[in-house]
């Protein structure tokens, strides 16, 4: 045989067939196909790290809050009403448990916007604007949303003509609650006070009475001291991820995602457990209610911190009465937390 033709035979002989070739690709689809799911849980293994590393950071900050004032962060005073830094931190306070711990997150910036300003000037209210309109990490889960601001709904007119902020068309969301108890006490109605005249001549005795009907950790016109949780820090939720419905992660649709994070007591910033039906934990499903209840966008769990600052993992099917238990701070029922780690 010829050198020209050796090396065509040879050319020949280590080449691949085009069935070769379809093999070898159909084998590569065959090994993706099985990796994606491993990919996809790790990387969902990562976000809900994030999302309980969030929760882990906003509930030091709330401790935080309780050793230097001696107690954690006030419910704030109602929807209409965000955090003012001319108020301090306790039951005076209009805005809620997020607003209180900004300085505790190394954000005294964005907590002291406006300060020094008259209640309700064109200077407090253009502060205010910027504040409701600057999301944080800290507030949000991975799993659900990025962190950006969402729009808010043409039917929420104290945004459009307010009496605390500028106009404002978009603001900023948290994936977090914080523990109203087994009841839902926030205000009724759920504006709150009109003013803050309003607030000392009528509505502070109002808030007294919340409070004493109130169970859970943060209430209306409310500063829980650690004292008051008589069931023991370790047996009591203090903050958690709360359940939305899929399709309006983004629309401000839902009941408890339709407002700003920075405001006064609302089922935005607040969740309830018991036995009833609206208030057991559930998954983001499309088609679930959202009007109050702990959940999330993971696969079987949702994150709650408890009052001793430890953070749990708490599967979608606990026991209803269990759940309960663990939200109220003083029925004397006192839930071995171990059962979730």
């Amino acid at each position: 045989m010829g050198e020209k033709q050796q090396l065509q035979a040879s050319s020949r002989n280590h080449g691949f067939t085009l069935v070769e070739l379809l093999v070898v690709i159909a084998i590569i689809g065959i090994l993706i196909a099985l990796l994606l799911p491993a990919i996809q849980a790790a990387r969902e293994a990562a976000r809900q790290t994030v999302c309980t590393n969030h929760l882990k950071q906003t509930t030091l900050a709330a401790l935080n809050h309780q050793d230097a004032h001696k107690t954690l962060p006030a419910g704030g005073w109602g929807y209409l009403w965000v955090g003012d830094p001319d108020r301090g931190f306790g039951r005076k306070q209009p805005g809620g448990w997020i607003y209180n711990i900004l300085p505790f997150l190394e954000e005294n910036a964005l907590h002291d916007l406006g300060k020094g300003t008259a209640p309700q000037s064109a200077a407090k209210k253009t502060a205010a604007a910027k504040m409701i309109q600057t999301p944080l990490d800290a507030f949000n889960c991975p799993t659900r949303r990025p962190v950006q601001v969402f729009d808010t709904r043409n039917t929420l007119t104290h945004f459009r003509t307010p009496n605390y902020t500028d106009t404002v068309l978009t603001v900023a969301r948290a994936d977090y609650v914080g523990n109203g108890g087994s009841t839902n006490n926030d205000p009724s109605p759920p504006t709150g006070p009109t003013s803050y005249t309003d607030f000392t001549s009528n509505w502070d005795t109002k808030y007294n009475n919340l409070n004493n009907a109130s169970n859970g950790i943060f209430c209306a016109g409310n500063a829980m001291k650690l004292s008051k949780i008589s069931d023991g820090t370790s047996h009591t939720y203090l903050l958690g991820e709360k359940k939305m419905v899929p399709a309006n992660y983004f629309n401000g649709v839902s009941n408890n995602d339709n407002e700003n994070m920075y405001m006064g007591a609302n089922g935005d910033v607040h969740a309830w457990a018991n036995t009833t039906t609206q208030y057991q934990a559930e998954a983001d499903l499309a088609g679930n209610g959202d009007s109050g209840q702990f959940g999330s966008a993971h696969v079987a769990t949702f994150n709650v911190s408890f009052c001793d600052g430890s953070t749990h993992r708490i599967p979608f099917d606990i026991d209803p009465p269990t759940h309960q238990a663990l939200a109220n701070r003083k029925d004397g029922v006192q839930i071995n937390t171990k059962l979730f780690e």
